[in-house]
């Protein structure tokens, strides 16, 4: 089998648009799949260190840069639609299918942004997937966008949609995280941009998981209490509407960026997430 390194690969979405992606394959035979959507601004390179970890435990994982981001073609902090995301995420997935046998449990695990659009995802696709993984997931702003400013910004989707502003996203604040903040800073396929169009389908999509979400799908969600961007109460409102399906896991620290390292409690929990879905997709399949 491979080692423990991300592969790159290449495929096109629906519309013609070049897309870069990673993959990695664990030494032994894989037990489940994860498909990585990345925040915003971020790319599937960024995925290295949990896709090591799940790789030491048999699990496979994909990710793609969508489309204005990483290494992919697009404008930066841009895209048409949501729709045009979907594309993106299932050139990937239909890329995924020489690599992994089709019998294998598939989850979803999104970032940030990409937690929301995971989960518009899954709901879509139900017949493909068999759990979801969000880490602070962009459902709110913990800073909400002012009605002003809303206003404003949805004037701008119409007249001027492409044009870019600083999404003032921040590199991890935690004093703790000098090393990880520097490599965040270095790493220059990172992009702080957003555009009107952008902002717009957030807040859409946002508000649309809030009411009509229906995750049937077994989730966790894992959130900071103190997460300076995305809300933690939009985690909490979400889980609590889908009480049999969602599990909440509430950290501390006061950052945007889920800490997953080997043995600490974010990745026993996501483990234990893995497992339980696994043995239900295995008792499905007896």
């Amino acid at each position: 089998m491979h080692d423990n390194t991300l592969t790159s690969f290449t495929t096109t979405s629906k519309d013609g648009t070049q897309l870069h992606g990673h993959y990695q394959m664990p030494h032994t035979a894989p037990v489940a799949v994860i498909y990585f959507i990345h925040g915003l601004g971020g790319h599937s390179g960024r995925f290295q260190q949990p896709a090591s970890l799940l790789a030491k435990n048999s699990i496979a994982s994909i990710g793609i840069d969508l489309r204005g981001n990483g290494r992919s073609e697009g404008k930066r902090g841009y895209t048409e639609s949501l729709d045009k995301y979907v594309e993106d995420i299932d050139a990937c997935i239909k890329y995924s299918q020489h690599l992994f046998p089709t019998h294998l449990p598939k989850l979803m695990m999104g970032n940030s942004m990409g937690g929301a659009i995971a989960l518009y995802y899954s709901m879509k696709h139900k017949a493909i997937f068999s759990g979801v993984i969000l880490t602070a997931p962009w459902i709110r702003l913990t800073t909400p966008i002012s009605r002003v400013k809303l206003a404003f910004m949805a004037i701008l989707n119409k007249i001027a949609p492409t044009i870019t502003f600083s999404s003032k996203v921040r590199p991890p604040q935690k004093p703790d995280e000098d090393q990880q903040k520097q490599a965040v800073e270095n790493d220059t396929l990172i992009h702080k941009q957003i555009t009107p169009r952008l902002l717009m389908i957030m807040h859409h999509l946002g508000n649309l998981l809030l009411k009509k979400a229906d995750c049937y799908l077994p989730t966790l969600v894992l959130h900071s209490k103190n997460d300076p961007i995305t809300a933690y109460e939009s985690s909490l409102e979400l889980c609590n509407k889908h009480k049999l399906s969602c599990k909440l896991v509430s950290l501390e620290d006061p950052s945007h960026e889920v800490p997953f390292e080997e043995n600490n409690a974010v990745f026993k929990e996501v483990q234990r997430h893995i497992n339980k879905i696994r043995m239900a997709h295995e008792q499905l399949q007896d």
